[in-house]
Formats: C-alpha cells, structure tokens, sequence
C-alpha cells in the first residue's frame, strides 16, 4: 500500500507594523534544501526589494530583507506591503505587513474654570484626521505623527472653544491640559 504524503507548503511570516528605521525579516518554512525566492512589493505594488536564499535541511529559512528609510518616500510610502515568496517547484504563499510613521500619545485633559473635567468635549490636531472626545474624566487621547499641531477643544454648553499649540516626536507620551470657561 502507498500511502501518498501530503505536499509541504510554504510558509511565511514578519511583524504586523515596521516603523521609520526597522528592518524587515521574514521567515518560514519550505520543503528542505531549496531555494526561496521572497519579493517585497509596497502599497502601489511596485517591487521594492527581491532575493533568493536556502531553506536548510529541516525546512526553514530567514532573511534579513531591508531596513525602512527615517521618512516615507516615493518608493517606501506609508500603507500596506506584500511580501510573496516561492520555491523552483512551485509552492507559493504570501502575506502583508503595515508601514506606518511613529506616533506620539498626547493626553489631552479638558477642565472647567472650576478646575472640574468637561466630558464629551471634541479634541481636534487641526488640518489632521486626528479627534478625540473626553470621556469622565476630561480626557481625550491622540496618536500623533511628529510635528506642531494647534489643538482644537470644543466642549458642550455652556462652555466656549479653546486651542493651544503643542510639539511632539514619537514616540514620547505629553499631557496637554486646556481650560475652557462658559459664554
């Protein structure tokens, strides 16, 4: 009786999220002593980096692919990259990972004149996507990019808009706190 084995499959794997100045690894397993060739493509499916290496005599293989530039570029912009590996008999798998710029907690605390928090206020980096609302306790938490952001607070009635300008670098923690008084 034969009994027929099941192919191998090819596996890979990498870290979800790479950061400015990370390097990209990735691993997995392949049927042994074969060449796996790995092709990293970014979000706008141009290949941005490609190379063959061995799978050892148990299966496995690694690599140290690139390392990310400090800043987005034209050719490693922010978003979603397919790394595709495959082997000369045909066993192919592939999988994504994020590339995202390095963000800064800002806690934002909102209070009354009365030094009392004001929930449901609307925090807002303005010219960003980023907003918030204060909860209980007059906070409100943003991830923040590096940069000089006004943050904009519009609280409930009776109390009355207020902003103030911050500086942050990721990935460092700040406490804004903003005082807001009623109209």
């Amino acid at each position: 009786i034969s009994l027929a084995s099941a192919s191998p499959i090819i596996t890979v794997t990498t870290k979800p999220v790479y950061y400015p100045g990370q390097t990209v690894v990735v691993e997995g397993t392949a049927p042994p002593n074969v060449e796996v060739g790995i092709t990293v493509y970014n979000p706008n499916n141009v290949v941005v980096y490609s190379t063959i290496v061995n799978s050892t005599s148990s299966g496995e293989y690694s690599a140290v692919l690139f390392t990310f530039p400090s800043e987005a570029t034209s050719e490693f912009p922010y978003g979603t990259y397919t790394i595709k590996v495959g082997t000369s008999t045909g066993f192919t798998n592939e999988t994504t990972f994020q590339f995202e710029p390095q963000m800064a907690t800002v806690i934002v605390q909102v209070f009354n004149p009365q030094n009392l928090p004001v929930q449901g206020a609307k925090v807002i980096a303005v010219g960003t996507p980023y907003t918030a609302i204060t909860n209980s306790t007059g906070e409100a938490v943003l991830m923040l990019p590096s940069g000089s952001y006004t943050i904009q607070v519009i609280p409930p009635s009776p109390y009355v808009p207020t902003e103030k300008t911050i500086t942050v670098v990721a990935p460092q923690s700040y406490t804004c706190l903003l005082y807001t008084s009623p109209s």
